[in-house]
Formats: C-alpha cells, sequence, structure tokens
C-alpha cells in the first residue's frame, strides 16, 4: 500500500478511496495505469464516449462495482436487477 500511495499521491479522499478499492490481487494491476492517468502521464482514452461520465472521475478505469451496473444499464440495457446480478456474478468471479 506504501508504493500504492507512493505511485498515486493522493490529492483528494477520493484517491484513497479509489486505492482501498484498487489494492485487491485482480484490481492491483491498476495501481500504476490510475497514477500515470492522475498525473496527466498517460492519456484518458474512453472506448465509448459514453462511458465518460461513469468512469471520467476514476481516468477511465473501473473501479468500483457501481460502476459495472451503470455500464450495464446505460450500454447493455440492463434493468437495474440484471445490472446487480452482473454485479453479484463479477464479484464472485473475482473472489474465486
Amino acid at each position: 500500500m506504501r508504493d500504492a500511495l507512493r505511485q498515486v499521491k493522493p490529492t483528494v479522499f477520493e484517491d484513497l478511496i479509489a486505492l482501498v478499492a484498487l489494492y485487491r490481487p485482480g484490481p492491483m494491476q491498476y495501481i500504476p495505469v490510475y497514477a500515470k492517468r492522475k498525473h496527466d502521464k498517460e492519456q484518458v482514452d474512453f472506448a465509448d464516449e459514453r462511458l465518460k461520465p461513469i468512469t471520467g472521475s476514476t481516468y477511465g478505469i473501473c473501479i468500483y462495482q457501481e460502476q459495472y451496473m451503470e455500464i450495464a444499464k446505460d450500454l447493455g440495457g440492463f434493468s437495474p436487477a440484471e445490472a446487480d446480478d452482473l454485479r453479484k456474478a463479477i464479484a464472485r468471479r473475482s473472489t474465486s
């Protein structure tokens, strides 16, 4: 975590929240990407412009389960219940 803090150099509380969410075995690989994008060393590209309002605050990286749910609803046409089922499936997959 200390290395992650050094890379990101948090300036707002949201950076700390993002680091806590990223500091898990799977998502941990995105910490260097988050840090580079935060410090304008890497360009933030969105595969679809509709992702910008959903992942813009996290530099184009899906960090939170709620972001996956919003993407499923906005881009995939999922109902809120279907999006929640997807979230649960992703959570189960990331822990196994």
